[in-house]
């Protein structure tokens, strides 16, 4: 299973949440990989060079959504992923919608699941995932939260091993003030 396969398929968690109608990340940051800022979603998140980027609405059970996806390929079948996913009518309840995403996600690689930790980002109830080496080879880190109407997940993804970039690539994700 290819790099573009698997970030296809997790991407796909973030649409779950549409049924739906530990240390604080914002430290870290290296100062060195370049700034990628989206005000529309209301992020900021370093990456090693620049992502390739993509934007789709569509209308999934009914309800308008608007995703945002940026990756940076690591090469070696590893790399970067930041998803966000509008809802246009909002959420009911963003921490039940938290815990579906995060449940989701675990459900789906419960035989790799490493540690599933509760964190903070600026105030905003987050969940770190970590599985090991699934039956492709392929362990991942992801960050997941939900604020106002806007799910954010933060996954790196490699083939063996967790890529060693993926620490200051979360670390440095930060909402921005307007969103």
């Amino acid at each position: 299973m290819g790099f573009a396969l698997v970030f296809k398929r997790l991407a796909a968690a973030l649409a779950c949440l549409v049924l739906l109608a530990a240390p604080s990340l914002a430290g870290a940051r290296d100062s060195a990989w370049p700034l990628y800022s989206n005000a529309e979603f209301g992020f900021s998140a370093r990456f090693p060079g620049a992502p390739s980027v993509s934007r789709t609405t569509e209308t999934v059970s009914g309800v308008p959504t608007t995703q945002f996806v940026a990756k940076y390929d690591l090469g070696g079948d590893s790399g970067l992923m930041l998803g966000a996913g509008r809802f246009d009518n909002g959420l009911p309840d963003p921490a039940v919608a938290l815990m579906a995403a995060a449940d989701g996600f675990v459900r789906r690689q419960s035989e790799t699941i490493l540690s599933r930790t509760r964190i903070d980002i600026q105030g905003v109830p987050a969940e770190v995932i970590v599985t090991g080496p699934d039956k492709d080879g392929y362990a991942m880190s992801i960050v997941i939260l939900v604020k106002d109407n806007v799910a954010y997940e933060l996954m790196a993804i490699g083939h063996g091993a967790i890529p060693s970039e993926a620490a200051v690539f979360q670390k440095s994700f930060t909402l921005l003030d307007a969103n």
